[in-house]
Parts: structure tokens; sequence; C-alpha cells
């Protein structure tokens, strides 16, 4: 009796175990076999728990959980930067209950734009960029990306002083958040022999006396084409430096390149001083360079052979020169590329320079090259002064402006200007006709007639304003809210926006 009720009791207990068994591996087959579905459309509401999905069929609620994965512009992100107006993908699974669970979310893309201006401060976590308009405080993330005249840079590289140009996107909460920074600081080239190294910086002789300039953990170093490291900078080794001002007016290293000794130089620019066993010659960069000469030397004006005594002050000459070990140049070949005077002393190539303009006065100006030196420029009637196909007056130069000079060298050393090239001009000088162009993209949170606004940015719509839905014609009347739009606008002196061209993305 005793073994008919075990057998009974082993009996129903493999039962149990067996009902029970089949919910769980019918479960775990309809959850494999679940339907997946994908939802295209413009967020109306979000959560931290859900979302809601305005696609072209209606809205869809998506629950939002744990696990869901989101990404914006295919970088791993958050479900708090899911925003009221994103344009959204997302790749979900339809449960039993008929609810939808989001398993990725891509966002195509936040509202972003650019503010340029000068940062008032700066810390690890934010930044305050003084603008033409007002000042603006941007958070600084652990994705925010720096760079400094186009080297890869850190938040330590952004000063007080310098002058920036940010791209943003617009939080949720309304603040903005930095995608990239990059810093713009004039640069300033020295070249000459190292005469002090620290650790932290080194002392470059140059012509005009020795400049101290910082180093730090984005200054690029090369030497024979490769880069190199900081023991390599030795005193005495000639070094070509690009640097940038900080805000202390101290300058940091951008680039250093250093020409080992028995390497090959090349200095151009034109003839301040011929005696006989060397030449001055004047750089573009506003570097003075002293080059020996020696009876080695080929010379060549106009593909013939030439003498020392057919160099003249203000020939314009291509040196190839040896780096001597005690960083000293030698003169290998001299090519006379234009002659002095011959009757043309308006030459526009016996001089040239570029630098910011830091005086005005009647028929000339004084400019202050990278390299420290201050040249006085004669302006005549016949002076050519333009701004790209913009041709100005003299009333048009201001104090600041970055100006290329082509001319005459005269004995005093002062430049006779046939033409000035404006490379940047003060929107503050005046100039009515100057607009900066501008673009920007994201989904239109407001329209009229008259404006729309994009995230951050508002413009006026004109008579004249360009609408395209796709490759199509559009007009305004065609511009709604929810749709995601790619703007080209001219923003002028005060900061005000007006739209030249916008297009509506499918």
């Amino acid at each position: 009796m005793k073994h008919q009720i075990r057998a009974s009791s082993l009996i129903i207990l493999i039962v149990a175990a067996f009902v029970a068994m089949v919910p769980q591996g019918l479960m775990a087959r309809q959850r494999a076999t679940a339907k997946t579905d994908e939802i295209v459309g413009i967020v109306t509401q979000t959560s931290a728990s859900s979302l809601t999905v305005r696609t072209a069929n209606g809205d869809r609620d998506v629950r939002l959980t744990s696990s869901t994965v989101v990404r914006v512009d295919g970088q791993a992100s958050t479900i708090a930067a899911i925003a009221v107006g994103d344009k959204v993908e997302v790749h979900a699974q339809k449960e039993l209950d008929g609810t939808t669970t989001a398993l990725t979310v891509e966002i195509e893309s936040h509202p972003s734009t650019e503010v340029e201006g000068t940062v008032k401060s700066a810390s690890a976590t934010s930044l305050t960029v003084t603008t033409a308009t007002a000042d603006v405080v941007i958070a600084l993330t652990p994705a925010t990306r720096f760079f400094a005249n186009g080297q890869t840079a850190t938040a330590a590289d952004v000063h007080a002083g310098d002058r920036v140009e940010v791209e943003v996107r617009e939080q949720t909460d309304k603040t903005l958040a930095a995608l990239v920074v990059k810093i713009q600081n004039e640069s300033v080239h020295l070249r000459g022999t190292i005469s002090a190294v620290s650790a932290s910086s080194i002392t470059v002789h140059t012509a005009s006396g020795d400049v101290v300039v910082a180093l730090t953990s984005s200054t690029l170093i090369r030497m024979r084409g490769n880069v190199s490291n900081v023991s390599m900078l030795l005193v005495g080794s000639r070094v070509e430096v690009q640097a940038v001002h900080r805000a202390d007016q101290t300058l940091a290293a951008v680039t250093i390149t250093i020409e080992p000794a028995n390497s090959l130089s090349e200095i151009e620019g034109s003839v301040t001083e011929v005696a006989s066993d060397h030449l001055k010659v004047h750089t573009k960069s506003g570097d003075d360079v002293t080059v020996a000469v020696n009876a080695g030397t080929i010379i060549r004006a106009h593909d013939h052979l030439a003498g020392l005594g057919d160099i003249k002050t203000g020939d314009r000459v291509n040196v190839n020169a040896r780096v001597n070990a005690d960083g000293t140049l030698t003169a290998l070949r001299v090519e006379v590329e234009d002659d002095h005077g011959g009757g043309k002393g308006s030459d526009d190539h016996g001089a040239e320079l570029t630098g910011n303009i830091a005086s005005i006065s009647a028929g000339a100006m004084t400019v202050t090259t990278g390299g420290g030196n201050t040249i006085t420029v004669k302006i005549s009637s016949t002076t050519s002064i333009r701004h790209g196909n913009t041709t100005l007056a003299v009333s048009d130069l201001k104090v600041g402006n970055h100006v290329e000079v082509k001319g005459a060298l005269n004995a005093d050393g002062s430049i006779a200007a046939t033409s000035i090239e404006v490379e940047d001009v003060d929107p503050g000088h005046g100039d009515d006709g100057h607009h900066e162009s501008v673009e920007f993209s994201g989904t239109v949170t407001a329209v009229s007639s008259t404006s729309l606004t994009v995230g951050s940015n508002t413009a006026a719509l004109t008579p004249s304003t360009v609408v395209k839905n796709g490759n199509d014609s559009a007009s305004i009347a065609d511009i709604k809210t929810g749709q995601r739009v790619e703007v080209k606008a001219d923003r002028d002196s005060a900061g005000h926006l007006t739209a030249t061209l916008v297009k509506i993305d499918h």
C-alpha cells in the first residue's frame, strides 16, 4: 500500500512539473516569435517611461524601459535626450497585452546652431561667450569635442579672451550644450633658434629679439616630416613656430617644426639688406631672416646665372639654405624672382606682408605682422583696396582689419602699396552691405507669414525668401510646425537673421 502511495505521489509531482513548464515554454516561444514594429515620425509627448510619436497614420504610444537604447545622430545617448519635435525612428516590440515597447530609439538630429564670439569665462563644465548681441552660457559635456587652430584640444585649452566658434544644441530645459568648440585665435609665426628650453616653454631667438612660447598638451612637434616630442627641442635648434595669443597675451605654440642640422630650409620674401657675405630677407610672415652667402652659393635671375652684385634691396627672392649646427643658415641657391626697380617701382611683387592694421593716417597705415613687427604702408590714389570682389575706399579700412599688402619696398623700409586685400571686415564698421551667411537645420517650432523659429533661431521671412519642398518650388504657406527644415540666412550687424532659403525635408 505504501509503495502504491509513493508511486502515485511521484506521478503527481511529475505531472505538476510538466504543467508548470508548459506556460513557461509557451511564453518563451511567444517572446521568441514576438512581432517587431518600426515607427517613424515626430515626437509629440515624452516622459521617462513613454513617448508619443505622430506618424503618417496617426499617433503611436511607445513604452520606454531601462533596456531601451537611445542614439542621437548615431551616438549613444539617454532617454532624457528625447525632446518634443524630434524626428525619430523607433524599433519596437509588440507585447501580448497589445502595448508597444521600444527596443531602440534613433533620434535623427537635434536642432543645432553656431555661437561665435569671445570667451568671457570658462570652467570645466561651462563657458560664457560674449557675442555681438549678448553673453551666452554654454554647458560643456563629456561628449564635447575641442579644436584649437585645427588641432585636437581639451577644455583646459579654452581661456577667457579666446575667439571661439561653438556648435551648440538646445536641451529640453532650453539651456545650450556644446557639441564642438573651435578656438580660433589669430596665428603668430616665428622663425629662429632655440635659446632656452623648459618643460613648459621654449625661448626662440628671432631677428627682432627673444620670444617665449608656452608648450601645451596640444602642441604638435614635427621633425623631418614626422611627429616628434619635447625631448627633441634643444638649445641651438632652428625652429619654425606657429603660435597663438592667449588671454594674458602670452604665446602658446600650436605647431613647432624643427629644422635639424644639415637639412634644407626655404625662405621667400623681399631683400632688405645685401652684404658681401650675407643677405637679409623680410618674409611674408614678418620675419627678418639672415642668410649667409659664399662662393658656393648659386645665384640665378630670370633663369640665368647671376652674381651677388645682381641682387638689390627690394628684390623678391626664393632661397634654399642649409641649416648649420649652430642654427644659422647658409644659402645654397638664391633665385631672384623679380627685377628691382627697372622703371617699375610699383611692381606689386616687390614686397608683401600680412597682418593687422595698427593705425591709419592720411596716406598711410601701420600693419603689425604675425612676428610682432610693425611696418608702415604708404597708400596712394592708385592703390587697389578690395574685400573679396568688393572695391573699398581708404575710409573703409579700420584698425584691427586683417590685411594682405603687396607693393614696392622703399629705402626707409616702408612699403608703397599697389594692392591691399582686406581679409576680414569688422561688421560694425559701417559697411551696410556686409552680412554674415549662416546655416542651421531642425524642426520648425513656430511659423508665420513673416518669420519662422527653428530651435533657438528665429529668422525673418521676406518675399525674396526661396522655399523648396524637396526639389520642388514651394511657398511660405507650405512651411508647417513640426516639419524638418534646412535654412540659409543672412545675419546683419545687429545679429538679426533673414532667411534666404528654406528647404523642407521629406
